[in-house]
């Protein structure tokens, strides 16, 4: 063979072995998603310690979270405690989140993947963003429908399941991606806060005022904690109650509170005419006060909002008596260990504990 037809030949070799690698180079590149497995938010996974704020928008609502110490509050609701641990959750989940693969920049296909705008209620997208204490941003996602799997997606569940995966903008512009995390996003207050604010089981409850601002009150006594209903005092001669059962919801009165709201209490007028202030008693002389106001309604279709506030401490002697079966005040006797004969229920130390925690949470909101 002539040494040219050889160097030839070399030289097809080399280009059909070129040619093979770069067809498999493309084919890697085809088979690996651009991004893949890399961190949905590159900031956030380089500074999560830095993190001060985070903004929920989900169902037409907003809330957010500011760090404060080593706690979060709630911007929203005037700084109100969140759960720290939900919003540590949710910014560490958001910090492990990586890209599965690369879906479309074409900005008109991003609706059939969720990608809408978080203002309406109906919407089940929503959009997290995290910021610093200087307000700068680490990173900002759109999360739309859910795919637990790789069946069809589906509508995106408020609460996501380990391993989860969301259709996703890390940009407003795109592209659209397939992302995989583990979060539990939505901005409804209850998800975020402890709402309840106290549980005092109607078999507690012996004895009960209400004074609304029109003088026109009622008192009312158990004639034994065993009996479901109170017995109403001062009835004038001649009348009773409209029904044997009407005092009976109030035995249940403190049971389970939850708020549905939440503001300081100098934000809302107490001398409205509005106003009713009820005293509720137990066995042992805890007094509960509950001073409610209703406030009239905003907006054409607006409900008018009854809020109210609560303290707490030990009147025994400040309690209505049926003389009757109660010729004395409440009990207040110093321990069950000092009054072997006592009924059962708290001591004076655990009364003293229980006031303080409920003061501690109600006190100025």
């Amino acid at each position: 063979m002539k040494k040219k037809t050889v160097q030839i030949l070399a030289f097809a070799t080399l280009a059909a072995v070129g040619t093979g690698l770069f067809l498999q180079s493309a084919g890697d590149k085809s088979t690996r998603a651009k991004g893949a497995g890399e961190a949905l938010l590159p900031a956030l996974s380089e500074r999560v310690n830095d993190v001060a704020q985070v903004v929920i928008e989900a169902n037409g609502d907003t809330l957010t979270f500011e760090k404060s110490g080593a706690n979060w509050t709630i911007a929203e609701k005037n700084g109100w405690p969140a759960r720290g641990e939900k919003v540590r959750e949710l910014v560490l989940g958001m910090r492990k989140a990586q890209v599965v693969e690369q879906k479309t920049s074409n900005p008109d296909k991003f609706e059939k993947l969720g990608l809408i705008e978080p203002g309406d209620e109906n919407a089940a997208s929503k959009r997290v963003t995290f910021k610093d204490s200087g307000g700068s941003e680490l990173g900002a996602v759109l999360l739309g429908d859910a795919r637990a799997n790789k069946a069809a997606a589906g509508p995106a569940n408020l609460g996501a399941r380990q391993g989860s995966q969301y259709y996703a903008l890390a940009s407003p512009d795109g592209p659209a991606l397939l992302t995989e995390c583990s979060v539990a996003v939505d901005a409804r207050l209850s998800s975020w806060a402890d709402t309840e604010i106290m549980d005092l089981k109607s078999d507690r409850i012996r004895a009960l005022r209400v004074s609304p601002s029109d003088g026109m009150g009622f008192e009312a006594v158990r004639e034994s904690m065993d009996s479901t209903d109170f017995t109403l005092l001062g009835v004038p001669e001649g009348m009773q109650p409209k029904t044997p059962s009407g005092t009976a919801v109030h035995m249940n009165a403190l049971s389970a509170v939850r708020f549905d709201d939440v503001q300081p209490q100098s934000n809302v007028d107490w001398q409205d005419e509005s106003s009713v202030s009820a005293e509720f008693f137990t066995e042992k002389g805890l007094r509960v006060t509950v001073e409610t106001v209703e406030v009239g309604a905003e907006g054409e279709n607006a409900d008018a909002q009854v809020w109210a506030r609560y303290s707490f401490d030990l009147a025994p002697d400040a309690a209505p008596v049926l003389d009757a079966v109660h010729p004395k005040p409440l009990d207040t006797a110093a321990d069950d260990a000092d009054a072997p004969g006592e009924e059962e229920g708290p001591t004076m130390a655990e009364l003293e504990a229980e006031i303080a925690a409920l003061g501690a949470l109600t006190k100025d909101w």
